[in-house]
């Protein structure tokens, strides 16, 4: 959080006011979409903004500029009544002013809003400029834009990038994600219908019919008692990366990462998907330590490779091009990671 006060300037005219208020009470409600309601000229019934707070409902924002002089008791009864007779519907009515704070004000308004609440009506409160200026100085975001050399600012614009490079973890190719190279079945199994059935289930995956394979998963996986550990372990990593590419539960999904590389942690496959797993529980410390056990034991797996280098990315370090192994240089997902941490750096052009 941003410690030294910032020093900012009201916006010059009532529509930039109505701007910024739209940005501030979005932020500090966490509405992305925050309405300004109607336009000039048109009638707004004491309100200039709409936010919706989770879990609080619907409030009014009403912006009042002021340079000098000092809004008035009379300014907040006539907009508290502009609301009640246009029945509008809100929890509470918010007057935001650039005027200075007045104590004396602040104490009627509170006064007004706890008799309108034993009535049932809406609440009322007033946010005087030195309000507004520490709901900025909360939020980086809203330094960034309305003190743009305030060090909350820089700190999040860099974390702005940070995210967009740990993003790419998120959004590399289906090869990357084991979708080209998903664990095929063991000779030594003794079960080979179920290997068949699951390798059935890769063709699913592979071919983006991720709704599908979680439906022949279920009636695969309705008896497990034939199945071998590297089967079961199999199973759980295709029930993980259907559910996880669906959008479907991704805290289960990362149980069944975790669970596949219990039940058979030979396979380099399983390995990797122990890292995804930890990575999807945000346990990043785990999940690099993970990484390098993994890559220790498998050098020269591009699946668990993969993974460390997705890790590496959610913990803010960079991939580089001389961060790939030599089996893996010409490969295009690996180079694909380097291009767009260098891209999203500002590295390439």
């Amino acid at each position: 959080m941003h410690l030294i006060p910032l020093e900012i300037t009201p916006p010059k005219n009532e529509a930039d006011f109505e701007r910024m208020c739209v940005q501030v009470y979005g932020v500090v409600f966490k509405d992305p979409m925050p309405k300004t309601n109607g336009r000039s000229g048109q009638a707004q019934r004491g309100v200039d903004i709409f936010v919706k707070a989770p879990a609080l409902g619907r409030f009014g924002i009403q912006c009042k500029k002021y340079t000098l002089k000092p809004v008035k008791w009379k300014d907040v009864k006539d907009e508290v009544d502009k609301a009640d007779e246009g029945r509008v519907a809100i929890k509470k009515l918010i007057l935001a002013t650039t005027a200075l704070n007045d104590a004396v004000l602040l104490k009627q308004v509170q006064e007004l809003s706890d008799e309108r609440e034993a009535k049932g009506l809406f609440l009322v409160e007033i946010e005087f400029w030195g309000d507004i200026c520490n709901h900025i100085d909360r939020y980086t975001v809203l330094q960034d834009s309305y003190s743009p050399n305030s060090p909350g600012a820089s700190f999040h614009r860099t974390a702005d990038k940070l995210s967009s490079i740990q993003q790419i973890s998120l959004e590399t190719h289906a090869a990357v994600l084991n979708m080209s190279n998903l664990p095929g079945g063991r000779d030594d199994s003794a079960n080979r219908l179920i290997t068949t059935q699951l390798d059935h289930t890769n063709v699913l995956l592979k071919a983006g019919r991720y709704r599908d394979a979680l439906d022949h998963l279920a009636v695969v996986g309705a008896d497990m008692l034939p199945f071998d550990n590297h089967q079961k372990a199999r199973w759980h990593l295709q029930k993980g990366l259907g559910q996880w590419l669906s959008h479907d539960d991704i805290g289960e999904s990362a149980d069944h990462f975790l669970k596949s590389f219990a039940l058979y942690p030979d396979d380099e496959r399983m390995a990797a998907a122990n890292v995804r797993g930890l990575m999807l529980k945000g346990d990043l410390e785990s999940a690099f330590d993970a990484a390098k056990a993994a890559l220790e034991r498998f050098p020269i797996s591009d699946q668990v490779w993969y993974a460390y280098s997705n890790v590496t990315l959610m913990q803010g370090k960079s991939v580089q091009l001389a961060d790939v192994p030599l089996y893996l240089k010409t490969e295009p997902d690996a180079l694909q990671i380097v291009a767009q941490v260098e891209l999203k750096s500002g590295n390439l052009d």
